[in-house]
């Protein structure tokens, strides 16, 4: 006894080659747990039809050829035509359905290996029903097919109906003792049905599934199926499902996928205003429509250039559009361009090759335009760069092609600009000291932050957002008494969030109080000489001596300019004197921390 003696070749298999659509169309009538899967009439492996609609309802429909082919089990087992069925080869073999190929791995038909194993064990239907008279085994079938929640309708090979479950007798408006030895053409004409899917079963010898209109209007979703003996068609069985309860299935999947979409969006929106929260204080109307432009800015890719006086923040704008665009996974090189030398910032930038000139790394290196490569470039006070920087810069961002120092050929760079500046770039433009095209260039979406002097509703928040930071730093325990925000609100803050937050963490430093007062911030204030506007009206300074004038407005200026660069060769370069003068004179002063 071998394989061909079990075989069926009417078993439906899956075209992995052919059209998505008939495979689908397959699987939506198939009611057995497992397919066939061939490739070009090869073997491919068995599909799960749990896990088809398992994906459908959790994932939604399937769209392409090769999401069907991941749902393939490609490691079940198959037996060659002609292989000898005994306990030793069903023992190596776990799976319900068998697979028959011949030695050239093409699909011949599948074997059901519980009718091998009862075949082997004296246990056939066959062998039961040749024990029990036929009246008997027929109405034992029949409570095993009413068990099942889809009508059975059965007609032998000329369509006269031979058995009807209590499911297929709800529809149509006729019992099973109405329709038993029926024709089906007979009841067609008889207005039972509108057409036959067994008639046409008949006609075609191969499964057909359709959708029937009866004669009460109850429209059905039907599958007739041939059955064969000895290569001769001996029985039409039907299965059918109300097309009411199958809209109802597609009525409560559309409502789950409108679900999901609707908490995506949600997340998505929770998302945004989580990152905002984090990162950014905006209970000015002002911030709020530049962190609203950002955000929708962030999801094209464009360049941005962000303008804004020193201190004001624009590389945490920066960051937000970065952490929302869809290069979020790829890398973000900041630079400010005002703090690398002249001498240096082309190697920086683009990079240089082996040997390019003396003292270069021996083995070369990138620049940041390549380290940028599928991320985001900050450029920080771009208005630093020099004229002849700019006509590179304009050449990478217009060709997105850049070239070492010292090489021969272009390398390709895919990479988002994302520029600021604290200075005037049109009016450097109209002087001749930046180009006019790579402004442009720059200025495709231009977002401008306010400083803190015209956005005072958010200082109460910046200060609290501050002194949670500064207590988590070092340790400690402050409260701020909220009439110390009076002596805040009086302030223009010229170095705007920079500034606020240096003195933020001087006061919380300085005192040992666990509570900020107003007279603390005041004293604070006035040790750093950040003036309180109101006083100033009040109370006219005395005018000193003319050195000590002097002295003062020189520490006035470094201190407001620290403030805002934060770095003596800053400092060095916008006043023109020597690094060490600015760190002579800010140890004088008491200006450094």
């Amino acid at each position: 006894m071998n394989t061909t003696d079990f075989i069926n070749r009417q078993w439906p298999v899956l075209q992995l080659d052919q059209a998505l659509s008939q495979n689908l169309e397959l699987l939506k009538s198939w009611e057995k747990p497992y397919m066939v899967a061939v490739i070009k009439g090869q073997y491919a492996g068995v599909l799960q039809t749990s896990f088809y609609w398992r994906h459908v309802t959790e994932k939604g429909p399937i769209s392409r050829k090769d999401a069907l082919k991941q749902l393939i089990d490609h490691r079940w087992p198959a037996v060659t035509s002609g292989e000898t069925f005994g306990s030793d080869l069903l023992e190596t073999i776990s799976t319900p359905l068998i697979p028959v190929v011949d030695e050239k791995r093409t699909y011949l038909g599948v074997v059901d290996q519980k009718a091998v194993k009862d075949h082997l064990q004296g246990k056939s239907v066959l062998a039961m029903n040749a024990t029990t008279d036929a009246g008997s085994f027929q109405q034992h079938l029949l409570d095993i097919l009413n068990c099942l929640d889809v009508g059975v309708f059965i007609t032998d090979h000329q369509g006269n109906a031979l058995m009807i479950n209590e499911m297929a007798e709800r529809t149509g408006g006729l019992d099973a003792e109405a329709l038993i030895g029926r024709n089906m053409a007979e009841l067609v004409e008889a207005g039972y049905c509108s057409e036959s899917v067994s008639l046409q079963v008949i006609e075609a010898k191969q499964p057909v599934t359709m959708f029937q209109k009866l004669g009460d209007s109850t429209e059905l979703i039907v599958t007739g199926k041939p059955y064969f003996e000895n290569q001769q068609l001996k029985m039409v069985i039907t299965t059918e499902r109300d097309m009411t309860e199958v809209r109802q299935l597609e009525q409560q999947l559309e409502a789950y996928r409108q679900k999901t979409r609707q908490y995506e969006s949600e997340l998505e929106y929770l998302r945004s205003k989580n990152i905002v929260t984090d990162n950014i204080v905006m209970e000015s109307k002002a911030m709020k429509e530049v962190v609203d432009l950002a955000l929708r800015v962030a999801k094209l890719d464009t360049t941005v250039l962000i303008q804004g006086e020193s201190g004001t923040g624009k590389e945490i704008l920066a960051d937000l559009i970065y952490r929302n665009s869809s290069r979020s996974h790829g890398p973000i090189i900041k630079v400010n361009c005002g703090a690398i030398p002249e001498t240096l910032m082309e190697s920086e930038f683009f990079g240089y090759v082996k040997g390019a000139f003396t003292g270069a790394n021996r083995e070369g290196k990138l620049g940041y335009f390549e380290l940028a490569h599928q991320g985001t470039l900050f450029l920080d006070e771009i208005g630093e760069l020099s004229l002849y920087l700019q006509s590179k810069f304009l050449r990478a961002i217009q060709e997105k092609e850049i070239m070492r120092i010292g090489g021969t050929e272009s390398i390709q760079v895919d990479v988002r600009i994302i520029a600021a500046t604290n200075t005037r770039l049109k009016e450097a433009v109209q002087a001749g000291a930046f180009r006019s095209d790579l402004y442009y260039r720059l200025n495709v979406v231009p977002i401008t932050i306010p400083p803190l002097r015209s956005r005072k509703k958010d200082i109460q928040a910046l200060v609290l957002r501050f002194v949670k930071r500064f207590n988590q730093k070092h340790g400690l325990q402050k409260s701020w008494q909220p009439a110390a925000f009076d002596v805040l609100l009086r302030h223009d803050w010229p170095g705007n969030v920079r500034e606020l937050e240096n003195l933020i963490e001087s006061v919380m430093v300085t005192f040992k109080e666990q509570e900020i007062t107003p007279e603390q911030l005041t004293h604070q204030m006035k040790h750093l000489d950040i003036s309180d506007v109101d006083e100033e009206k009040k109370t006219p300074r005395k005018i000193s001596s003319l050195k000590e004038e002097m002295a003062l407005a020189e520490k006035n200026l470094l201190a407001t300019l620290y403030l805002r660069h934060r770095k003596a060769s800053a400092l060095a370069k916008v006043l023109q004197v020597d690094k060490s003068t600015i760190n002579r004179k800010l140890k004088k002063y008491g200006i450094q921390p």
